[in-house]
């Protein structure tokens, strides 16, 4: 089946444009217009001779001709879906299958063998786009198979079987050798002339049971539908998908697509079956239709084991993204409770008596900053999401900013990510994300080095932790072997903290382990350092720059955000690792210090943004930030003044100022006593270079 771009030199056939199923041709200018190259593969035709014919009213009654079919609609699913099925339409005929974003990636990831978890509104297809494959493999594909469907309740099984049968009834009587051995009812399918069986499994509310389900079974694909409602999920989805371990192996040595499917509308991360959901989402990686540009599957899957921490990938559309208007969803909205508007159509997970740490009116904000990245960049496995096109960051008045790049490393052992924000200083937009769970952490410092000879005058803010202080040890030997400063390009406190009694940074030596230490943000030693981020930076932030957001895995970590135990933290199985980068990037330009000793300009962080988030011109905000060190000078003489005259000639300029002050463009907490400081920065020569250990050779 033809799947990637590389597929074309191994597979005779043609792309057939002349398809009637305009959705599929819709498709290809969907694609073509977010500049996807592999646009056309679910055109496919494998032979060519097929295009004149509709399978639904053949007149040439020959055999041969119906072989030929067959043999297509079992090679060839996007065929099948495009030429065969035929789907009930209420009042009138039935209708060709639609073809939409969501479908599409779950079909595409289904024939790549990839487990993924899909949440889209209700009634835009999810139901009907995952029965079509079911009714392929149990039809047409398999042979001598078993598969398993999952689903929270007895009502939801009769659902999800009556989708298949209304595709099997669909079919060209001809394609079918249905007998009177063929299992048919509300509970389960069989298809006896395969040998083919859709077995059926309901949610167990005692504990025991719950942990035995699907123990035994080999199944070739599990889909567990509505998992955010499946009761006991957390102890019946382990034991069941790694029954059927060897089951989907031993398929997908045949050369047959077997994976484990999941799908949901939004659920309740106070209730346990809604916590492990949101759980095994977060731990995905992001679909995106730039998947379907990678060379192969080998290729897909690194992608897919890089980037997240259970070889999972997460599809999430909303109903604009599949082709209905915002007419549609009003009509859908009449009479319906907030929280189950939030779930069914807005794919908006709640948090039950928990509350967001957020106010309202900023994660509206975050969430319609939401956006697809313009541009993926790979160094090694770790893909780079980039919301400002790198041509733009390139150009040299851009490229001469110190863009604010926080980093926080995991172990890298599958328990959380690594992650990289980029933001940029004048108003905190999101630039860049990175989000990776590489085993090699040689991978992770490279992409830092090439990020940084990107970004030539970049500050790093690294979180001091384990291999925080690896990745730190390295980059300054790494700098100081190509001569270059490091107090200049990695936050430390020897700037952070610097005053008369501090050290000439030309005379601190780089090769004393206790002189490194104070290099990055430490938030393993205190408390204190978590609650500073979380408490005093992160709302601060999000009111500067929540609308320039758009990273979808940072704002459903921000959402995600409670008070646990008397501290903010995220859910129980969950992840704030990108989080956590962004507020690193706060930290400096909120309360980070001597701004001018990184060779930051003084008036570079927060020029172009306003204290309620928005974007102002630099001359405006320049001048407001003028009037408030003369308002200041103003307030210290008529204190100290005790010439009456001269005092109320301070007061009146006082009170003219002060009638010019906008709180609108500039608070309290954007001024920053480095915007006041001359730019200077100090040079370090290093009295000793350390030598490279064979690893770090490696990396440069």
């Amino acid at each position: 089946m033809l799947l990637f771009q590389s597929d074309y030199d191994t597979h005779s056939g043609i792309i057939d444009t002349s398809t009637k199923n305009y959705s599929f041709l819709r498709m290809v200018g969907v694609l073509e217009k977010m500049g996807i190259k592999n646009n056309m593969f679910f055109l496919y035709l494998k032979h060519p001779e097929l295009v004149n014919y509709d399978p639904h009213n053949l007149t040439d009654p020959s055999n041969e001709l119906r072989l030929i079919i067959l043999d297509e609609t079992k090679s060839n699913p996007w065929y099948f879906m495009r030429e065969i099925i035929r789907m009930p339409s209420a009042g009138g005929d039935p209708i060709r299958y639609i073809l939409n974003r969501a479908n599409l990636g779950f079909t595409w990831l289904f024939l790549n063998s990839t487990n993924f978890f899909g949440t889209i509104p209700r009634q835009t297809g999810k139901s009907a786009g995952v029965a079509a494959i079911i009714a392929w493999l149990l039809y047409f594909l398999y042979r001598n198979t078993t598969v398993g469907l999952f689903a929270k309740d007895t009502d939801l099984v009769h659902e999800s079987i009556a989708g298949v049968k209304n595709i099997r009834k669909g079919l060209p009587d001809w394609m079918l050798n249905l007998t009177p051995q063929d299992t048919d009812n509300k509970e389960g399918i069989s298809y006896d002339a395969l040998n083919n069986t859709y077995k059926t499994f309901v949610a167990k509310p005692e504990l025991i049971a719950a942990k035995k389900q699907g123990r035994g079974e080999r199944l070739a694909v599990e889909f567990w539908d509505e998992f955010a409602f499946y009761k006991n999920n957390e102890h019946s989805f382990p034991s069941a998908t790694a029954a059927s371990d060897k089951a989907q192996a031993q398929v997908r040595e045949t050369g047959y697509p077997a994976c484990n499917i999941i799908t949901t509308t939004a659920g309740r991360i106070s209730e346990p079956a809604g916590a492990f959901a949101y759980g095994v989402k977060q731990g995905c990686v992001r679909f995106t239709e730039r998947f379907y540009d990678v060379e192969n599957k080998q290729a897909l899957r690194d992608l897919v084991v890089q980037n997240s921490l259970n070889r999972m990938v997460y599809v999430e559309f909303s109903h604009k993204q599949l082709g209905y208007d915002d007419e549609w969803l009003a009509d859908k909205l009449i009479g319906k409770p907030r929280d189950i508007i939030e779930m069914d159509y807005l794919n908006i997970w709640q948090l039950g008596t928990e509350t967001s740490i957020v106010p309202a009116e900023l994660l509206d904000k975050l969430t319609k900053s939401q956006r697809e990245p313009v541009e993926f960049t790979q160094t090694g496995p770790l893909t780079i999401k980039w919301y400002v096109e790198r041509s733009i960051i390139e150009q040299p008045e851009n490229k001469r900013k110190a863009y604010i790049v926080g980093l926080d490393t995991s172990d890298n052992v599958g328990q959380d990510f690594t992650t990289m924000v980029i933001t940029d200083p004048t108003d905190l937009t999101i630039v860049a994300t990175c989000r990776c769970n590489v085993a090699n952490f040689v991978h992770v410092v490279n992409c830092v080095i090439e990020v940084m000879k990107m970004l030539p005058n970049c500050v790093l803010i690294p979180e001091r932790n384990k291999n925080g202080a690896v990745l730190i040890d390295i980059l300054i030997d790494y700098m100081l072997k190509q001569g270059e400063n490091p107090f200049k390009r990695i936050y430390n406190t020897f700037i952070q903290d610097f005053c008369d009694r501090t050290p000439s940074l030309n005379n601190i030596d780089l090769s004393d382990g206790s002189n490194r230490k104070r290099f990055g943000f430490n938030t393993s030693s205190s408390n204190d350092s978590r609650n500073t981020l979380y408490g005093r930076v992160l709302v601060t932030m999000l009111g500067h720059m929540a609308s320039r957001l758009f990273d979808v895995d940072l704002a459903t970590e921000i959402k995600g955000l409670v008070v646990r135990n008397g501290r903010v933290d995220h859910p129980a199985g969950c992840h704030d690792d990108l989080c956590v980068a962004m507020l690193l990037c706060g930290y400096f330009a909120f309360f980070g210090k001597n701004h001018y000793m990184y060779g930051i300009p003084s008036d570079e962080i927060l020029r172009n943004v306003s204290a309620s988030g928005e974007q102002v011109d630099a001359e405006v905000k320049e001048r407001q930030l003028a009037i408030r060190r003369r308002v200041g000078e103003l307030r210290a003489l008529v204190a100290s003044c005790s010439n009456s005259m001269v005092k109320a000639s301070y007061e009146r300029e006082l009170r003219m100022l002060e009638a010019q002050v906008d709180d609108s463009i500039l608070s309290d907490d954007m001024i920053n006593v480095e915007q006041v400081r001359r730019n200077d920065t100090p040079v370090v020569t290093p009295r000793q270079t350390m030598s490279l250990s064979s690893i770090k050779n490696l990396l440069f």
